[in-house]
């Protein structure tokens, strides 16, 4: 959800991978933070194929940002959560 120009993820059953991908982001981000810790993440841009068989215009390059660095193995008894603050 969003509050106070923040986006807020919520993984309620953990995650399987160190890593996310967002895409349709309304601006770009200044922080990405583990909520779990308070802990930084780190992200990139990054230019991946499209996929995902909902995508119409299948095998054309989308931009995401690729958050790395997640302690998933850490966290498996409880939701992750990920606060993304944007620029402005």
């Amino acid at each position: 959800y969003e509050k106070d120009g923040k986006t807020y993820m919520h993984f309620f059953h953990g995650l399987t991978s160190s890593s996310i991908q967002i895409y349709n982001w309304p601006a770009n981000p200044k922080r990405i933070r583990l909520m779990n810790s308070g802990k930084d993440l780190p992200f990139k841009f990054e230019l991946l194929e499209r996929n995902y068989p909902a995508d119409n215009e299948r095998g054309k390059d989308r931009l995401y940002i690729h958050v790395q660095g997640i302690p998933a193995d850490e966290y498996v008894s409880e939701p992750i959560v990920i606060e993304i603050t944007w620029e402005d």
